[in-house]
This record gives C-alpha cells, structure tokens and sequence, in this order.
C-alpha cells in the first residue's frame, strides 16, 4: 500500500508582482488540494509587503535564508546578488537557485512551482501527480524552436555539459511548463551530482552561469541520468500558458484565453507583456465564470 505523498506548492515574487501573488494565492486556497503548504520565497527587504498573506497554509521564505548571497541596492546592479568569494549573480538566475535550494530546507515528497502570475480556475488536487510512486514529469516533444533558438540551445547544452550527455541534440524533450514537479529525493541527487562532479558546491556551479532553466536541468536529469526512474510522463499540459502564444494586443490575449481546454486548472499570462493586474483578473473571471458553467 502505498503511503500518502507530502506535497508543496513554491512561488518565486516579488513586489511587482505582489496583486498577481495575492490572486494566485486566494484561488490556490479556493481550488487546489492535495498540499500542505505554499511557500512564497521572497526578498528580505520585501518581508513587510507580502507578510499579510503568511496563514497556517501559505509561508514565507527569504532568498536570504535559502543560498549565502545577499542583494544590495547598488546603482546600476539592483538586479544582482552578491556572495562571499563567490562573482555577482544576475536576479533571474538566483531565482532559479532558490527553485533548487528548497529543496535542502522543506521536508516533502513533491515540490510543485506556479509562478505568481497564474491562477486557479478548476479544483485539482497535486495527489493526481502521482501514480504510486512514480511523479509526473511535464514534457512535450522537442520541435524546431528548441531545436534551433539560441537560448534554447545554450540551455540545452549546458544540460548536456553538465550531466555528461554525449550531445544537446540528444535530450529530446521539452520540459518547461506551468505546475511543474520536482521530487525531493531526485532534486537533492541532482545537487549531490553537481558538488561531487565539480568539486564545490552545487550553487557556486551553477551561479557560474549566464543564463540556465532549472525545468530543463531538472528533466535532463531525470530522463538522461537516471533513466526516468520515480517519474512518469504527460504531455498534457495542467496550465494553459501564454509562454506559447504571440502575444501583442489585448486581442491576442483574448484569443489565447479562448483556446482554453477542460484539462486546463490554471491559466497564467506572463506579468511582463505589460497588462494590469486589472486587465487580467477581468479576463481571468470571464475565462472562471465560463468554466463554471460548463461544469
């Protein structure tokens, strides 16, 4: 028989996204199950505006309290973060090292992200990530784009530089996505990987870096060195994203919205394509409204 899985849901924020954090937090707590907590990491110097959503439910942790870097407010460099004996580390990096870092200070089985511009709009549980032991890995078939994109590209070769694989081209799958699901055990393996084959600690290998995605380090890992052991595969995705969408108008945003599936629980519309959190909680109600119809 197999016992109960200990799930959390993790959200990266920060002040700019503080009305999209709250949303996400309100429907995380109307619709979602199945998880023991919700952990918002932060900045230590935003503590007080995020410190009225903290509940028995959702926790707040500081970037601070997770990797031995600090972030002072340097003309010019506001977006980097500074360690001892360590160089500076660009801001959208050290979020992906807190992603990881979690994982050394929460006791669970899962460790499930949602960044604070989606929202709930289906009731879904993250024991449905599971079947038995095994944990869903979000992936999806790697088409021209991750094929040939520049980014694309350096993300997947530093994949494959990492772990030893042969080459990029090798590793044939996507495995960026919304309410994507780290397990613990393999999250602390992969770190243990890096320390032991570097010889230094897992962060300082990885802040070495210009630019990185923790989803395809993770599913690279997963699929490559340990052969997809304690994970099976889905390509459906849970989240109906705009990551895959051109989006430039309002219009586009709508259309998008338009394309929503019954196995979508959540939507997110990146907070950087410069809509109001009003504009967006307006389309997101239509889009809930909807779906409670049909339901």
């Amino acid at each position: 028989m197999n016992m109960p899985k200990r799930n959390i849901l993790v959200t990266p924020t920060f002040k700019d996204d503080l009305q999209r954090c709250e949303r996400l937090v309100a429907t995380a707590q109307a619709f979602l199950s199945g998880y023991e907590k919700h952990y918002l990491i932060i900045d230590e110097k935003e503590w007080s505006l995020f410190e009225h959503l903290a509940s028995e439910k959702v926790v707040l942790v500081t970037k601070e309290s997770l990797l031995p870097y600090r972030n002072f407010n340097l003309p010019l460099l506001r977006k980097w973060w500074w360690g001892e004996k360590v160089l500076p580390v660009r801001g959208w990096i050290f979020q992906q090292l807190c992603k990881f870092a979690i994982a050394e200070k929460v006791q669970c089985d899962a460790i499930v992200f949602a960044d604070s511009d989606v929202e709930f709009i289906r009731p879904f549980s993250l024991n449905q990530l599971w079947r038995g032991d095994n944990l869903r890995t979000s992936v999806k078939p790697r088409g021209p784009v991750l094929r040939n994109d520049r980014r694309y590209l350096n993300w997947y070769s530093l994949a494959a530089r990492l772990f030893g694989i042969d080459s990029q081209q090798t590793i044939k799958h996507g495995y960026i996505a919304q309410l994507n699901a780290f397990r613990r055990d393999t999250c602390l393996a992969l770190l243990e990987h890096l320390t032991c084959t570097f010889w230094r600690p897992w962060h300082r290998v990885l802040a070495r870096e210009l630019d990185l995605s923790e989803f395809i380090l993770y599913g690279a890992f997963v699929e490559h060195v340990q052969q997809g052991r304690g994970h099976w595969q889905d390509f459906q995705q849970l989240t109906h994203s705009s990551w895959f969408y051109d989006i430039q108008s309002p219009g586009d945003v709508q259309d998008y919205l338009n394309h929503l599936g019954n196995e979508h629980v959540a939507v997110h519309v990146q907070s950087n394509l410069g809509f109001s959190p009003e504009q967006y909680q307006r389309w997101i109600a239509k889009i809930a409204q909807r779906s409670s119809e049909v339901a």
